[in-house]
């Protein structure tokens, strides 16, 4: 009877756990908002100020073969404006949509970023772009799947 009762109070513990953990994931949508903020202005930052590994980490496979891709595509030329640049571009998070409990998207407004658009030429330095970043919940975790400009905008640059 005792161990009736003590494993009957262990599921019960585990259970409400449970119940709490998963009303924090997914509370009106804050939690996945201020959540999905964060791992875009952060994603962002370190992407587009070139710190690729450290970007690459909270992406998804499709993600991080993009990234990889762009770190292979960058020249010395690149590198030497990267490193010449005076302001670190910077993110604003402009926006979040929740398109479903696992998929949400970010729109971010970067600035002073240095973007090479077509691979074997030099790039430029924005004053002002608009991206879209998808970030998808797979499993417990969620991550970067996709970057993309903006198409309705006219893009500043210095």
């Amino acid at each position: 009877m005792k161990v009736k009762l003590c494993l009957l109070s262990i599921y019960s513990a585990l259970l409400c756990i449970t119940v709490v953990s998963c009303n924090n994931e997914t509370k009106g949508g804050d939690d996945v908002t201020k959540l999905a903020t964060e791992l875009a202005t952060n994603f962002a930052t370190d992407y587009f100020n070139y710190k690729l590994d450290k970007a690459a980490s909270c992406c998804t496979t499709e993600a991080k073969e993009q990234i990889y891709y762009l770190a292979t595509n960058l020249t010395e030329e690149d590198v030497s404006i990267l490193r010449d640049k005076k302001e670190a571009a910077t993110c604003e998070v402009d926006g979040i949509r929740l398109i479903n409990d696992s998929c949400a998207e970010a729109t971010c407004i970067i600035k002073d970023s240095y973007i090479k658009d077509t691979i074997g030429t030099r790039g430029k330095v924005w004053d002002k772009r608009n991206y879209s970043i998808l970030i998808v919940r797979t499993g417990n975790k969620w991550l970067i799947r996709k970057v993309s400009q903006l198409q309705n905008e006219k893009p500043s640059h210095g």
